[in-house]
């Protein structure tokens, strides 16, 4: 009897499939406790100002990735504890672990919607590019529907080959619609760039969050097509999959209470209004650099400056409108 069970036990590799299983329960649900830190941040420090569509679409994806982590745990505790020791249910997706893609697609599918809403604003309400990423979004989603379908028509891991094609096509959506989404705030913020040296540290300040929020995520699902097209038949891409849950939620966490940060640099000297007294009339060169001086027709052709009103920006500026932010 203990010589049949080992031989069944050869013929799975725990280290491929309970050991990666094991990895990215544990990796993924100490971004979860960083996901928990960040909305606890954002609900204490940062959401004064926010409608309350905003408090309630970070709650909902709190929910969604509480409810992935769930599933993954689920998953597991199936495989290791109630099927303890039997190694044919062990070669069989359990239903939570098949569940759990659908309800990752759904959140990453929000967040990028969200940015589409941002790009959208960013642009001057163009629906090009926002309309690309809601296509691209939404057909990652359908694709992640018909997927679970099918796995749950197969259910074993040696034949979860057959559902290459779904997850590769799911992927390289996923990846180009992070891209897209990534160089079109790019694109949207460098245009508002000014010559103010405070406005120009704000829009670089958004162009790094954006870039390196694109890239990581990107990054990820890059390594998780790869794992899973090399080894289709293991669970050696399932770390990367929940990560990439994780990010971006953290993500999407990570830009909203960065945001007082950035306003602070972009509106420092924005909200100073400068009187000079009607007495002076001196060198405008002598004003402060991030000054933009509000002068007479007369005034400008002499480079002097008497009784004006100065500010950085004015009230309508080409920099980020505070609600883009």
């Amino acid at each position: 009897m203990s010589g049949v069970i080992l031989s069944r036990a050869s013929l799975i590799p725990l280290d491929n499939f309970l050991g990666a299983w094991l990895i990215g329960l544990i990796v993924s649900s100490v971004f979860f406790g960083v996901t928990c830190l960040q909305v606890y941040l954002y609900f204490t420090k940062h959401s004064a100002r926010d409608p309350v569509f905003l408090k309630t679409f970070v709650v909902l994806l709190l929910a969604l990735d509480t409810l992935h982590l769930a599933f993954v745990s689920h998953s597991f505790y199936f495989a290791t504890v109630t099927n303890f020791g039997d190694y044919v249910e062990l070669g069989t997706a359990p239903w939570s672990l098949l569940v759990q893609m659908a309800v990752a697609v759904l959140l990453a599918t929000c967040v990028q919607l969200f940015y589409a809403f941002r790009i959208y604003t960013l642009s001057n309400k163009s629906l090009v590019l926002p309309v690309m990423i809601g296509v691209l979004a939404f057909a990652d989603l359908a694709l992640a529907i018909a997927t679970v379908h099918k796995t749950f028509q197969v259910k074993y891991f040696s034949l979860a080959s057959e559902d290459l094609p779904y997850f590769a096509a799911s992927l390289s959506i996923k990846v180009a619609c992070d891209v897209l989404i990534a160089s079109a705030m790019v694109y949207y913020l460098l245009r508002r760039k000014t010559g103010f040296h405070k406005t120009r540290n704000a829009i670089n300040l958004l162009v790094t969050y954006s870039l390196r929020s694109g890239a990581i995520t990107m990054m990820c699902a890059i390594c998780h097509l790869a794992t899973f097209v090399a080894l289709p038949s293991t669970l050696i891409y399932a770390p990367f999959f929940f990560v990439l849950v994780r990010l971006y939620t953290l993500s999407f966490l990570s830009i909203l209470n960065s945001r007082d940060h950035v306003r602070e640099q972009l509106f420092s000297i924005a909200h100073a209004m400068i009187t000079i007294p009607s007495s002076y009339t001196g060198d405008s060169s002598k004003l402060p650099a991030d000054a933009e001086t509000v002068m007479t027709g007369a005034e400008k052709g002499t480079g002097k400056v008497s009784g004006s009103v100065f500010s950085t920006t004015g009230e309508e500026g080409p920099g980020p409108h505070p609600s883009m932010l």
